[in-house]
């Protein structure tokens, strides 16, 4: 049953590109943006709090915290 319904969504998901590949592209452009945010904003924003000055750190911990 549930290798059914992954066939089916499968077959959908190429029918759709088929039938629309603009619409597929910009799609697909949004997710990548999105999954690129996401990456960032759970790895890698930590990293700039490192990088900066010890008085923007300073800044940064009376301020947020």
């Amino acid at each position: 049953m549930i290798v059914q319904w992954i066939r089916k969504c499968w077959a959908w998901k190429w029918d759709f590109i088929r039938k629309y590949p603009i619409w597929s592209m910009w799609l697909a452009w949004i997710e990548g943006i999105v999954i690129g945010l996401l990456i960032y904003h759970f790895f890698f924003a930590d990293v700039w709090v490192v990088m900066l000055s010890p008085a923007e750190q300073f800044a940064e911990e009376v301020t947020f915290h």
